[in-house]
């Protein structure tokens, strides 16, 4: 068994998940087996890809939505060091969307984190995830009610 087992189980079971399945449990199922996984293994450079897919795309159906927002943090800070960034973006912006509009954070606290993750794509020159952590930032502005472009 390989490394890419965790990302084909966690791909089959958003798979099961989608709407041409609903297949709920079978979905948590795989999961839980990718993550068993990736943490048996010690395969932290997949952990982005394989939290973005059971937290983001499996989990939610099953699990409450503030359980996984440090599982998003945790796939960012992975990928940022592994260099996946493509996924440490899906994962931070899972993260604050689920914060913002599934969790009830905090706003005043969700415009620090976004502010401070903004900062971290400028520092690694990520244009996708600052554009995209600018428009969550913008919405927790209008939300709080501050005028701020």
């Amino acid at each position: 068994v390989c490394n890419i087992a965790a990302i084909a189980f966690s791909c089959y079971g958003a798979w099961l998940a989608s709407s041409l399945n609903e297949d709920y449990d079978a979905a948590f199922t795989m999961g839980r087996v990718a993550l068993d996984l990736v943490t048996k293994m010690g395969s932290v450079e997949i952990l982005p890809r394989v939290n973005a897919l059971v937290y983001g795309m499996i989990n939610i159906y099953k699990e409450p939505w503030q359980a996984s927002l440090c599982k998003h943090s945790e796939a960012f800070e992975a990928g940022l060091i592994h260099g996946d960034m493509e996924y440490a973006v899906s994962n931070i912006a899972f993260y604050h969307t689920l914060a913002l509009f599934g969790c009830g954070s905090n706003l005043q606290e969700s415009s620090q984190r976004l502010q401070k993750h903004i900062q971290r794509g400028v520092q690694y020159n990520q244009k996708g995830l600052v554009k995209t952590l600018g428009l969550l930032e913008q919405m927790t502005f209008d939300l709080m009610g501050v005028e701020k472009n």
